[in-house]
């Protein structure tokens, strides 16, 4: 594994896809040489044995095995890799697609029919995307509360952090997360790049941000896509609550460059940093029950939405 980092080998039954980890600072900014030229010393490292395990869930408690697994996949690489919308967009409708895949009776659908509901599901979650927009209405109360107790794990995962060796600081941790969610006017300080704010400033509008700030973030969610390390990298998760795991990661990223970038333009590094954070904090387990609230109240496509202003 060490000799691997930040290279990754991520298999499937079918195939295995090379890709980088991006809790490395290098491999978030895209330096380095390309993937295919480390092929050779993969294949050498890892071999070439097929994976033997059964494909995760698609929702939960229903298992469909890899084909139908591949199915969805696919249509989650191919709304979140689709630039001919913005990322906010397919963050949006990845997040309905999923949600319309949790809402499927399983049990009833034939394997010979699964490509058409899961074809349906994707052109349905497109519609009346503009309404979302448009109205940007701010999260309910409960939501700002989960939003941020979340965020405060991923600002600890943020490079240059404390550590978090003792009990101690773990409770110290743990209370200025609970302070961070109670939603004080002037926010505690929980790492030396995220000074004490007024809390107002994390919700001002950004305005547009240019695409070499945002492309480290892109870059993010078209590796995990494609290469479905979302899904096969965290076990006890169904691919659905995976995809929406990972989906949550594009507010926390706006609201943590409000807080990082709060006195001055953000910057391409901001963004890296950020990413480095995210990738460290995906794995965390209390999230997938709280991303599945957020994503079946209706809550996380707004949350996209509204940070994305």
């Amino acid at each position: 594994m060490c000799r691997q980092f930040p290279l990754q080998v991520v298999r499937t039954d079918q195939e295995a896809f090379a890709t980088v980890v991006r809790s490395c600072p290098s491999a978030a900014a895209d330096h380095g040489r390309p993937l295919d030229e480390h092929l050779k010393f993969l294949k050498r490292l890892v071999g070439s044995e097929a994976v033997r395990r059964s494909a995760p869930p698609i929702v939960r408690r229903v298992w469909r095995g890899w084909d139908d697994f591949h199915l969805v996949a696919r249509a989650v690489e191919r709304l979140l890799c689709d630039e001919q919308l913005p990322l906010v967009a397919r963050v949006v409708k990845s997040v309905r697609f999923c949600n319309l895949m949790e809402q499927c009776r399983w049990k009833h659908i034939a394997a010979e029919d699964v490509a058409e509901v899961v074809q349906a599901a994707e052109q349905v979650s497109g519609h009346e995307l503009g309404e979302l927009f448009r109205d940007r209405r701010p999260p309910s109360k409960r939501t700002w509360k989960l939003f941020r107790r979340l965020g405060a794990h991923f600002i600890r995962c943020f490079p240059g952090g404390p550590p978090m060796r003792t009990f101690g600081d773990q409770w110290r941790a743990m209370r200025a997360g609970g302070r961070l969610a109670r939603g004080a006017a002037v926010l505690p300080e929980l790492h030396p790049q995220f000074p004490a704010i007024d809390s107002e400033r994390l919700e001002r509008a950004l305005g547009p941000l240019s695409a070499e700030v945002l492309r480290p973030l892109e870059r993010l969610f078209v590796a995990h896509a494609v290469s479905r390390r979302y899904a096969l990298e965290t076990s006890g998760r169904s691919l659905v609550d995976s995809a929406r795991c990972l989906v949550f990661a594009f507010p926390v990223a706006l609201w943590m460059l409000r807080w990082l970038a709060a006195d001055r333009e953000p910057v391409p590094d901001d963004m890296v940093q950020i990413v480095v954070a995210l990738e460290r904090g995906l794995a965390l387990p209390a999230l997938n029950g709280a991303v599945r609230y957020l994503a079946e109240s209706g809550e996380l496509e707004r949350l996209a939405a509204w940070y994305a202003r």
